[in-house]
This record gives C-alpha cells, structure tokens and sequence, in this order.
C-alpha cells in the first residue's frame, strides 16, 4: 500500500541546518560586538563604561539564550524526525501484515 502523503525530508534538513546557521550567526555578532567594542572603551569616561558593561552582560546573556533556543528546537525537530521515520516504518509493516 503506498502512502498518501508524503514529507519532504531535503526541506526538513534544510530547515535543521539554518537552525545551525542561526547558532553560528549568534556567536559570531556577540564575538564581533565585543571585539569591536574593547578599543572604544578605553576612550570612554568611567561610568559610561560601567553602563555599557552592564548592557553587554544583559547582551550576552541574552546572545546565550537565544543559542539555547536555537539548539533545543533543532533537537526537537530531530527528534520528531527519527520519531516519525520510525513511526513510518511500523505502520507499513502493520499494513503488510509484518510484525
């Protein structure tokens, strides 16, 4: 018996890569934000550094959240890939009269 319906698993993958992508962006603007800002500070009067410190850990904190978020959706989705890979396989050997 064939299916009636079918998943697209080139797109599924697709979308667990961007995910991927999406930790590696993460990463990279919270190194570039700091690199970028370290020169500058040296400049700037104490307690606008003071400001700025609290805001970059606020940054970060939040940088770390959202890579968090990215990886758990990613295991996620993982997850109900295999679970509906294996899914898939027990109907069609139900439907073939298999155990």
């Amino acid at each position: 018996m064939a299916a009636t319906y079918s998943i697209d698993w080139m797109a599924v993958n697709e979308v667990l890569e961007r995910l991927s992508v999406v930790q590696r962006h993460i990463d990279a603007l919270t190194q570039d934000f700091d690199s970028g800002n370290t020169k500058a500070l040296a400049d700037w009067a104490s307690d606008v550094r003071d400001e700025f410190n609290a805001h970059k850990v606020d940054w970060i904190k939040r940088s770390q959240e959202m890579q968090a978020q990215a990886a758990q959706a990613q295991a996620v989705a993982n997850s109900c890939k295999d679970e509906y890979q294996g899914a898939y396989v027990t109907g069609m050997k139900l439907f073939a009269g298999g155990q």
